[in-house]
């Protein structure tokens, strides 16, 4: 691979000596109302996000070792804006459309600064880290409408669409630590000599970039009926999605092909009701789902490399029930309760990794 040049000295005395967080975080968000002469409604809301995180810890005090220091960063800056308008209520078309947009700048990195201990004839990266980089932009349009058909009918159709654009670059740095001919360091040589006693001269790094676009339409169909004025029932089938984007390994040097997972998708089909009874002093919901995920995002580890990836490699099914309901016994006392019973089965996983106990059962 590649090699390029970077302060590896600098990057040491940047890890602290023991362990300690720090994690500063903003929120600020406005949200304003404009109502026209038609009752038409428009809505702007506006948000902002600033994360500083900084972990680190020392492993020192474990084994022969002196030194074994890690620590971690992180620095998002996020920003959003949203309009919508929305109309009157209460007529046989309601609807609403809006328009949405967010900027997010993310930068992360580790350092890790250790002898060689994973094992007695294998050399071990005595400095390595990453630094991880994106600018993301996304921008939607959605909108909905309901018509209310009479007083126990009404269907809702909506749609969003959302195109979704992302910048990322990846720096992995590995550099071993060398005796006074020149050769790389093993377990064996180093047992019992701390970490700051040699120079990390020889080092290897890679810098990886790509993009991320998408773009998806997910609509959704709501049908409801309300047979009195104690009971509503619906019927609901909707699309989602959880976008793709960069797998950021914060240890290791990132592979050529596996930085760029996609977008994972799901499919749900769902009815549920709910009502009051005995003259309001009960309530009750229920519903039951059927949600399907194909390009599933799924974040595993290879055993062969010990490095762990974010890819799309299952689809799975997740079903269920869910309800809820609460009673009043008197105006001081009342009782609840809730519960779901959930059934979930991965359809399909090529490629997946055995487990540990896989592995020692047939012994492959």
């Amino acid at each position: 691979p590649p090699t390029f040049s970077v302060d590896l000295s600098r990057m040491a005395n940047e890890l602290p000596v023991g362990p300690f967080a720090v994690l500063q975080q903003y929120n600020s968000s406005l949200e304003m109302n404009y109502t026209f002469a038609n009752d038409i409604l428009l809505t702007s809301q506006t948000a902002f996000t600033k994360v500083d995180r900084d972990f680190a810890r020392d492993g020192q005090g474990i084994g022969p070792f002196l030194t074994t220091g890690n620590n971690r960063w992180e620095m998002l800056n996020q920003w959003s804006q949203e309009l919508r308008l929305t109309s009157p209520s209460g007529g046989f078309l309601e609807w609403m459309v809006g328009l949405f947009t967010q900027d997010v700048n993310l930068n992360t990195g580790s350092n890790s600064y250790r002898a060689s201990v994973d094992g007695l004839n294998v050399a071990r990266a005595n400095i390595q880290g990453n630094r991880h980089g994106e600018d993301d932009r996304w921008y939607s349009a959605f909108a909905g409408l309901t018509f209310n058909l009479n007083e126990q009918w009404s269907l809702d159709l909506g749609a969003r669409y959302t195109d979704i654009q992302k910048d990322g670059i990846v720096r992995g740095i590995r550099a071993y630590w060398l005796d006074a001919n020149g050769n790389i360091l093993n377990g064996a040589s180093a047992h019992g000599v701390t970490a700051y006693a040699h120079t990390p001269i020889f080092y290897t790094g890679r810098v990886t970039d790509d993009e991320f676009n998408d773009k998806k339409l997910n609509p959704q169909i709501v049908l409801r009926w309300r047979p009195n004025s104690e009971m509503s029932t619906y019927a609901r089938y909707a699309t989602g999605m959880k976008a793709g984007g960069f797998d950021s390994s914060v240890t290791n040097v990132v592979a050529e092909g596996s930085f760029v997972f996609d977008s994972e998708e799901a499919e749900n089909w769902e009815v549920g009701m709910k009502g009051g009874l005995l003259e309001g002093t009960a309530n009750y919901s229920v519903n039951a789902f059927w949600t399907e995920f194909s390009n599933m995002q799924v974040s595993a580890t290879n055993q062969d490399t010990g490095l762990t990836a974010t890819t799309n490699v299952a689809s799975q099914r997740v079903r269920g029930l869910e309800f809820d309901g609460r009673y009043a016994w008197s105006d001081q006392l009342s009782f609840g309760m809730s519960g779901a019973i959930m059934d979930s089965q991965i359809l399909s996983y090529p490629g997946a990794n055995c487990t540990a106990d896989e592995v020692f059962r047939h012994g492959q």
